[in-house]
């Protein structure tokens, strides 16, 4: 699948009314963010052959927020931002042909908006629902005072966008962000899955008999975002109608300061891929371990460890396929003894990403795959694991991302797409990373951009425009080894 991506929305969007609520900002209409790329054109590509295809019956001009592969890989489901609300559509791959499932409103406002179900018969989606009522009225005077405490105990504190200020805010959130979850049949079917909430995950499981979902809970935080909300975790059985209450998170205000941290307790539950209905999560801590998870009694084995946010020394992370559920699984060769890590490659000189084929036994690796030092390449999927047909992603500073096929012996193959650079005027623009160390000697590096024919003997000192944003970081040496 190729995407033509945009992120210039048309002048008449620019009118619409933004919403900033709890760290979202959406377009109250749509129920779709406002700040977000999409896909204007949308084609099917023969990796081997490099045949394009384009569907029919598409709107002209589309805005095109998400698209997902059906398990089966004979669908794909899309959301299109219309003028008054965001519609679910359905590509037919063998005919071609696109057409819109249903009249229903898509609440698109958070990341997970639609879910394909296991037998690729149906697509779940989160829902506008129909009883919302008139939008709260913003009062002339305050309703109440908003009151806030603080303690003796100095505790570090980040700075958060779009913060729930007022209790008319609260009700703006409760209003715009409460979805209703709805099975939507490729037959034209609808069917109301649990009661409206605000929703920020939901999963069918692969036998498609329960659903996990994430629901947003009071008390609303004054001081931090959504992400830190506090929320309940649901299991519901879809046959019986029964509702479990899993986990109940309560708000995290204050969180260790630094890129990484997280609040306490279990967390991200999501479906073993396979197993019929069998919930995971996170606990406190983050290993690459070797266990069967059939039988927990069995020892687990520690495959890799590192610092977190040391990108310099990051071992990758295991490539992903997915099975016939359409749920992610670890990527491996015909024997199951070798995984393949995929990693940012972070160096002096820039990044360049590798695969590598890993040995869950030995823990011997094997480099299969370097980005060249002067393209940036990225390994995209492992087409054949005993053959090493990889899909690589290539570019560089006078051509746009294409894709190849790659393997040890023929190196690149000639590419399934081939996209001509649009701006050639910028292929020539002067790029030098500065070095410098702080006053607390931490070294930092910055990117400086310099006019087309720059000379500095010539031109001397120039007018420079600075952008910089303070990160977090949990060490000085993860500080250091920043982008």
């Amino acid at each position: 699948m190729k995407l033509e991506m945009e992120n210039q929305v048309p002048m008449e969007y620019l009118a619409r009314e933004e919403l900033q609520l709890g760290g979202f900002h959406l377009f109250a209409d749509t129920r779709a963010r406002s700040r977000r790329l999409f896909a204007k054109v949308v084609s099917i590509v023969e990796i081997y052959t490099g045949v394009e295809t384009f569907p029919v019956g598409l709107p002209d001009s589309p805005i095109i927020l998400q698209i997902q592969w059906s398990p089966n890989g004979e669908e794909l489901a899309l959301l299109l931002e219309a003028t008054s609300k965001t519609e679910l559509w359905h590509i037919d791959l063998e005919s071609g042909k696109a057409t819109k499932l249903s009249e229903l409103a898509i609440h698109a406002g958070m990341d997970h908006a639609i879910y394909w179900a296991s037998d690729s018969l149906s697509i779940i989606a989160k829902t506008v629902p129909s009883d919302l009522g008139l939008r709260p009225v913003p009062p002339k005077t305050p309703k109440s005072a908003i009151l806030r405490e603080t303690s003796d105990e100095a505790l570090p504190a980040q700075t958060h966008q779009g913060v729930l200020r007022t209790l008319y805010d609260v009700e703006m959130f409760e209003y715009f962000f409460k979805s209703q979850i709805v099975r939507i049949g490729l037959d034209g079917s609808e069917t109301s899955i649990g009661e409206s909430g605000i929703y920020c995950y939901f999963r069918e499981s692969p036998d498609s008999n329960y659903m996990v979902v994430e629901r947003l809970v009071k008390p609303w935080s004054f001081l931090v975002n959504q992400e830190q909300f506090a929320y309940d975790i649901e299991i519901w059985d879809l046959k019986r109608g029964d509702t479990h209450e899993a986990v109940s998170s309560p708000v995290a205000e204050y969180l260790p300061y630094g890129g990484g941290s997280v609040r306490r307790g279990v967390r991200e539950f999501q479906w073993r891929s396979d197993k019929a209905a069998t919930l995971v999560w996170i606990d406190r801590k983050l290993s690459l371990v070797a266990f069967n998870p059939s039988d927990p009694k069995q020892s687990h084995r520690r495959l890799l460890q590192y610092e977190f946010g040391d990108r310099y020394r990051h071992p990758g992370l295991p490539l992903l396929s997915y099975n016939k559920y359409g749920f992610p699984i670890i990527t491996t060769d015909a024997s199951g003894e070798h995984i393949f890590l995929l990693g940012e490659g972070a160096s002096l000189k820039g990044y360049r990403p590798f695969l590598d084929r890993f040995n869950i036994n030995t823990k011997r690796k094997k480099r299969l795959f370097r980005s060249d030092d002067n393209f940036y390449e990225n390994v995209v999927s492992v087409l054949d694991p005993d053959k090493g047909d990889l899909l690589v992603t290539r570019e560089s500073i006078h051509t746009p991302p294409n894709y190849f096929v790659w393997n040890p012996k023929e190196k690149f193959h000639k590419p399934p797409t081939w996209e001509e650079n649009p701006f050639t005027k910028l292929e020539t623009v002067g790029r030098q990373q500065l070095r410098y160390k702080r006053k607390d000697g931490v070294a930092l590096t910055a990117e400086l951009y310099l006019p087309l024919g720059y000379d500095k003997k010539r031109d001397g000192p120039l007018p420079t425009l600075v952008w910089a944003y303070p990160r977090a970081y949990q060490s000085a040496n993860n500080a250091q080894s920043g982008k």
